[in-house]
Order: C-alpha cells, then structure tokens, then sequence
C-alpha cells in the first residue's frame, strides 16, 4: 500500500518537518514561519501560514502568525480582517490579537477604533 507525502513543502518545494508527528510537525512549521518572520522573509512566511491554516483554521496561534505575517509585509487590511475575529475568543492570546488588530487599525488610518481596542480591560488570565 503506497503511503501519501503529507509533508508541507516551503517556496522553493522542499519537504520540511517530514517525518514528525503531528503536532510536532505543525510546531516546527509554525517554528519555521517565525524564523522567516524574524529574517523579514514575510512571503515565504505567509505561505507557510496560509498551508497551516488550511490544515488548522480553528487554531488561534496559526491565524495570529499568519495576520502578524500580512502585517509585516505591509498589509495591514489583511492583518485586521485575521486577528479580528480572535478578539472575541477567550484565549490567552486574545491580548496580542487585540494590539496587532489595534496597530493594523493605526496603519490604515483608523486610530479612534484602535483607541478603543486598546484600552478594553485584561481579563484575569492576562493579569
């Protein structure tokens, strides 16, 4: 029985992370896409997080990377249109949603709103 390739390939079509489990896997992915972030290869990062979020949608950590990733490459619509709807999720990650949301708001010229965000109240968990 011949197996299928589930590896995610990066932008020249190599294999990365084959070989791990799952959640492995998706963590190295995940790892990898910040690297490319940090070394401001925003397109291949967004490629990355746009294969993991096809895998994932419902996971908040991968939607955050990929809006922080469209931020980066100066897309802040997309970015906002990402992170929005992790405001009203109560993850720990619902704060750095709200300030990347607030900070694409800045960018396209929409500040009062951004206000606004900012300065909703921590809720116990982030305190």
């Amino acid at each position: 029985m011949q197996q299928r390739d589930q590896s995610v390939k990066d932008s020249q079509g190599t294999a990365v992370a084959a070989g791990l489990d799952g959640t492995a896997k998706m963590d190295a992915l995940n790892a990898l896409g910040h690297f490319y972030l940090r070394h401001m290869q925003t397109d291949k990062a967004i490629i990355l997080f746009r294969a993991l979020h096809k895998l994932q949608p419902q996971n908040p950590r991968i939607t955050l990377s990929l809006a922080y990733a469209h931020y980066l490459a100066g897309d802040p619509q997309e970015a906002a249109t990402l992170s929005s709807p992790l405001l009203q999720q109560d993850t720990p990650l619902q704060r750095a949603a709200s300030i990347l949301y607030s900070r694409a708001l800045i960018k396209l010229g929409r500040n009062k709103e951004a206000r606004q965000i900012l300065r909703q109240p921590l809720t116990s968990e982030e305190i």
